[in-house]
């Protein structure tokens, strides 16, 4: 298999104003076999994958020795199920991921799965997994806001106890640069820096579920509990402070006062912008705001997943989903906002229909509850919505089909995500034929 995907979309940071280039390529190549063993009570599949990856920004999101990459990621998998009995059956499986970009993570899952009969059956599975930080995590270099300008605070140092000190600092240079003329204290750049040198995301999971089938009537019920560490945080100042310390006085500044003009300026800067105060640092030697990514969280997750369905008649159908979902933020980086993106509660109510005929309709209500959404710039509420959807086909001939689906069908104006596009009616068509 292979696949590709090729984008070059002009943007603009809505933080800075300033023009973002992207041209991206993925591609991807897997293959698996398997082959059943002990009188096919057991089957072992086993498959490997190989992905590349080229980004090209035109140095408009990274820096130019970071831009226009081209990395490589490496996977092999494989899965053994076995029947123990006819009743109790065993799932095991691992996962090995290497790559440009992240250290070697071996993924593990097991389960078990009893069936007492054909109409129910139980299950248990625990999984370990993770995820790669993005390129924006890694390499990012844009400014984050307009310049800042420091010309006040400099001007109110030299008319304190500290002035003496700062004789040797050409005036409006001391939020500079060490090299004279360079930089001035009424335009320190504002920058969003990636970390190189972060760290995967891991989740352990753990579910369990029970399906039955009551003649005309079927259940599902999920659980599940996830504990999520090494989350990658928002951008914030002074979250990585290895790669940028906080800034140094010049060094024109006599050793003896450093010290107390770098607090005097920390204390002066958390007082009218807590952003400047923590982020102030110095980028190649120069005086900037620097805003960057760390691996710093934990958090516990939970849920329930239902599901019911009715079998009316042969013909017709009702069937309806609830999930719930909560979470328990057990640490976090000073500043970072840790949200799910995702509503405590939502569900879901269908009525379809499927005749002999050849015609087969839906209508679905889809229920959400409002919940708070944070990702980089983007912090809000999404409103509760109750949309209704319509699907409908008719098989014309064996080989020839037609269908149609209204999502949204009464045209509210919604949005799914803080900062993303409002949604209104959708009406797609289609038609199918087979040869």
């Amino acid at each position: 298999m292979c696949s590709s995907d090729l984008t070059k979309d002009p943007q603009r940071s809505l933080s800075a104003g300033i023009p973002l280039t992207e041209t991206s390529a993925i591609y991807h190549v897997e293959g698996q076999t398997n082959l059943n063993f002990l009188d096919d009570r057991g089957r072992f599949v086993i498959g490997a994958s190989y992905r590349n990856y080229n980004v090209n920004t035109d140095s408009t999101l990274m820096m130019a020795v970071n831009d226009d990459r081209s990395d490589n990621y490496y996977s092999v998998f494989s899965q053994i199920d076995y029947n123990i009995t006819p009743q109790f059956k065993a799932v095991f499986a691992l996962r090995y991921d290497d790559g440009d970009l992240f250290d070697p993570q071996w993924s593990p899952k097991g389960g078990l799965v009893f069936s007492p009969n054909r109409n129910h059956s139980f299950r248990a599975t625990v999984g370990k997994a993770f995820q790669t930080p993005n390129y924006s995590e890694f390499f990012l270099r844009v400014p984050a806001a307009a310049p800042i300008d420091l010309a006040a605070l400099e001007a109110g140092l030299r008319a304190s106890p500290l002035g003496p000190a700062l004789a040797g600092v050409p005036v409006g240079e001391l939020y500079g640069s060490d090299i004279a003329g360079q930089a001035s204290s009424s335009a320190v750049a504002a920058l969003a820096l990636g970390n190189g040198q972060l760290d995967v995301e891991t989740v352990t999971a753990y579910e369990l579920g029970w399906k039955g089938d009551f003649n005309r009537v079927f259940v599902t019920v999920g659980g599940y509990f996830n504990q999520l560490e090494n989350f990658v945080t928002d951008l914030l100042p002074g979250a990585n402070p290895a790669a940028y310390p906080y800034w140094i006085a010049p060094a024109a500044v006599p050793d003896a006062a450093k010290d107390p003009l770098v607090e005097a300026t920390r204390a002066a800067l958390l007082a009218q912008s807590p952003l400047a105060g923590l982020g102030l640092s110095r980028v190649d030697g120069v005086t900037a705001v620097v805003l960057s990514y760390a691996n710093a969280g934990e958090v516990d997750e939970w849920g329930v997943e239902l599901g019911l369905g009715w079998s009316v008649s042969d013909e017709w159908l009702v069937k309806g989903s609830y999930t719930m979902f909560n979470f328990d933020v057990k640490q976090q980086l000073g500043g970072d906002i840790l949200l799910p993106n995702t509503p405590k509660n939502k569900g879901t109510a269908e009525v379809s229909y499927s005749g002999r005929q050849g015609l087969d309709v839906a209508l679905q209500g889809r229920f959400v509850e409002a919940y708070q959404w944070a990702a980089g710039v983007f912090f809000g509420d999404v409103p509760s919505s109750q949309t209704i959807n319509i699907t409908a086909g008719y098989r014309l001939t064996n080989n020839f089909r037609v269908q149609a689906a209204v999502t949204n069908i009464l045209d509210q104006q919604r949005f799914h995500l803080y900062g993303g596009d409002v949604v209104g009616r959708r009406v797609l068509g289609g038609v199918t034929a087979r040869f």
